[in-house]
């Protein structure tokens, strides 16, 4: 809990979000990136370098589904840096996912 509550407060002293490693000054702290794996795409949150939120699944679905695309992995990726930037917990809703366009508005919802 405590470990978790200092990752919120450090990921909120941030203001800038990239949609990858290459947007950002080599300087800036904050990165978004994507990755590839077997089952479909996913993302990383890293802060200085070291990888602090690592998103293999879509969230907020039931079940363990990979992101299609690395487009759709990106675009959640930095949906949850805006969340993370209005000072907002990096929770998702699957709502959040349809506007994004991630999933379709029959989404199946897990406990919400």
């Amino acid at each position: 809990m405590i470990k978790t509550l200092s990752l919120l407060a450090t990921l909120c002293l941030f203001a800038a979000c990239s949609k990858d490693d290459h947007d950002l000054p080599p300087s800036s702290p904050f990165r978004v990136t994507t990755f590839q794996w077997e089952q479909g795409w996913g993302y990383f949150i890293a802060i200085n370098g070291k990888n602090y939120i690592r998103q293999p699944y879509i969230p907020a679905i039931s079940g363990k589904h990979a992101f299609r695309s690395q487009n759709d992995a990106l675009k959640t990726g930095q949906y949850v840096c805006g969340l993370i930037r209005q000072r907002k917990l990096p929770a998702l809703r699957v709502s959040d996912l349809q506007k994004l366009g991630i999933v379709a508005d029959s989404a199946r919802t897990g406990p919400q």
